[in-house]
């Protein structure tokens, strides 16, 4: 009897970590989906961001090269291309030069 009592304790007790193992493994996935869904998100904002910038530089291009000979544009769209330049120099630890 005393066997049989061991044996069922035995299997019990597998069952146990095998359930916990199951349950903690299900939890890990939950949260690598998290992580990926929320990677994904900051990925597609750095690519909207990058998508912004080139978007605003072809702007400033187009709009310098339609007004050619017209002086306050040209000044306009240099001045906002410089200080562009002084904001990354100093966002990436470079001073600007005048």
């Amino acid at each position: 009897m005393s066997k049989h009592v061991f044996y069922i304790i035995a299997i019990i007790l597998l069952a146990i970590v095998c359930v916990v193992d199951f349950m903690r493994i299900n939890k890990l996935q939950d949260e690598l989906t998290d992580a990926r869904k929320q990677i994904e998100a900051e990925f597609d904002a750095v690519e909207w961001k990058l998508d912004a910038s080139i978007y605003k530089k072809d702007a400033q291009l187009l709009l310098m090269n339609q007004n050619f000979g017209n002086p306050n544009i040209h000044k306009m769209l240099t001045d906002s291309c410089y200080n562009d330049c002084l904001k990354y120099r100093k966002k990436y630890g470079k001073e600007g030069t005048e």
